[in-house]
């Protein structure tokens, strides 16, 4: 900058120093407007540039963000790059495998390093280990086989297995495995519980996990299920009377009843022919078996055709009326609500409470007018407490209260009756 003072103003060059401040008038003056024009233009085009490196930059980070999540969540990367669908089948362009190979590397560390941050408390682990249920099947799977032995707290290897059996994950069976041969015996408790929603029988032997193992573990999840349900009716269709009266039978019972809370057993075991087998127990006449049968009933979507022949005639027997209102009472049996209906008049107060319950379960709307007409037409405190404590706190969410009469429920229905059409 001295050398061009010096050669448009040598009196600024004299100055020294001072010319940064006091000179600064006649260097404007003596260099060429053209000069300041350049110099202008060159500090423009440097911040141009500086610009377009940075977005350059942030659109470079934004695709290896998009890159990685579509790792992460197990779909192909996003089409970045304008690459048109008309080409997605050629050959990758150079450098696209390891690209590829970067972002599933990136999906590893991420998701090793989740599992890295359970520290025994389970309320945590549990959310860490359903939001790695998912992700990628594969790529959490690969990393659970390596960090398995590393997971210090057998509280979180055992919410690792409660969120990927929950969340219906795709390589369920494969986390399952990983908690059959844990090192803990409490872990191993958990994975033979959860297992027995897809092998319907008791795994916790060691060999008898082996022998299943090597028959259905590499199967699609779905398969194992249906696979497994009927072997599972094919034993419990050969329980003769003499089993249906013990406590065998009683724990079979049971066991049907749990398995029915996941809606995909449920819906396989219905599949696989229950409603033949449940018909069978009932035909014993033994009064354990047809008592824990129609509760069994409750607990399933067996067909209204079945339920008709098998239930029903159940419902002109006083000692099992009860326990046939009961096994009406299933969400989607809107065809009982005739049938279930005039047990809200029944001076038995179990078949009160019974239907109130049974009619609150098939979910049909017109139950709630129902029963509101029913309370306004008796009038009575028992038929108002049975009504409403087992049928309408359930169907409308107002929580049961003596003080609240039949006026108050009329004036009720008055102002909302509009929900429930």
């Amino acid at each position: 900058m001295a050398a061009v003072c010096a050669f448009y103003s040598p009196e600024l060059a004299s100055g020294g120093v001072s010319w940064a401040v006091s000179g600064y008038p006649l260097l404007v003056r003596h260099i060429p407007m053209k000069l300041l024009a350049w110099f202008g233009w060159l500090v423009a085009a440097t911040a141009v540039g500086a610009l377009f490196f940075l977005w350059l930059r942030c659109d470079d980070l934004a695709a290896r963000n998009r890159t990685l999540e579509a790792h992460l969540r197990g779909s192909p990367p996003p089409n970045v790059g304008g690459v048109s669908d008309t080409t997605k089948a050629q050959a990758p362009r150079a450098g696209q495998e390891t690209q590829t190979s970067h972002g599933s590397k990136q999906a590893t560390e991420s998701i090793a390093k989740q599992i890295s941050l359970m520290k025994g408390e389970w309320r945590e682990s549990y959310r860490i280990a359903s939001e790695l249920a998912k992700l990628d099947p594969a790529i959490v799977l690969d990393v659970l086989k390596g960090t398995w032995n590393s997971i210090a707290s057998p509280s979180d290897r055992q919410q690792i297995l409660k969120a990927f059996q929950l969340s219906g994950n795709a390589r369920v069976l494969e986390v399952l495995d990983l908690g059959m041969t844990d090192r803990d015996s409490t872990v191993r408790e958990w994975a033979a519980e959860y297992l027995q929603l897809y092998a319907f029988v008791d795994l916790s032997d060691a060999q008898d996990y082996a022998s299943w193992r090597d028959r259905f573990l590499t199967m699609p999840t779905h398969e194992v299920v249906r696979s497994n349900a009927r072997e599972y009716l094919s034993r419990l269709g050969g329980l003769q009377s003499s089993a249906v009266d013990g406590a065998a039978f009683d724990a079979t019972a049971n066991a049907l009843r749990r398995y029915a809370k996941s809606a995909d057993v449920a819906k396989a075991l219905v599949e696989s022919g229950l409603s033949d087998v449940l018909e069978k127990w009932i035909a014993t006449g033994n009064p354990s078996a047809v008592k824990s049968t129609l509760a069994t009933f409750a607990e399933y979507p067996i067909d209204e055709q079945t339920q008709r022949r098998v239930v029903l005639p159940f419902l002109e027997r006083p000692e099992f009326r009860i326990d046939a209102i009961g096994a009406l009472a299933h969400e989607g049996n809107g065809w009982a609500v005739d049938v279930l209906t005039p047990f809200l008049k029944s001076q038995d107060d179990g078949e009160l409470w019974a239907s109130a319950r049974a009619l609150a379960a098939v979910g049909d709307r017109r139950v709630v007018a129902l029963m509101i007409n029913t309370i306004i037409a008796d009038g009575t405190e028992r038929t108002l407490h049975g009504i409403g404590q087992y049928g309408l706190e359930a169907v409308t969410g107002v929580r049961y209260d003596p003080k609240r009469d039949a006026r108050w429920w009329g004036q009720w229905w008055q102002e909302n009756q509009a929900r429930f059409k």
